[in-house]
């Protein structure tokens, strides 16, 4: 059974084509927001965590060893 492209379902058709790909990278570009917060969230807390790593492991080896 064949249907008849009439003037309603054209306009249907090209709409949801010329809307589709806008829709389509403006779910991407909050995917990829997304992922460079996480990112950034995750590089600012390794960081953090080695500056007081790196402040410990520089007192302990000012204080604990004698100077000669």
């Amino acid at each position: 059974m064949k249907t008849k492209l009439n003037s309603s379902n054209m306009q249907l058709l090209l709409f949801v084509f010329l809307a589709w790909d806008p829709a389509r990278l403006v779910l991407a570009n909050i995917q990829e927001d997304e992922a460079k917060n996480n990112i950034t969230i995750f590089t600012r807390i390794l960081d953090r965590l080695l500056d007081g790593y790196d402040n410990r492991l520089t007192n302990m080896l000012i204080f604990n060893y004698p100077l000669v």
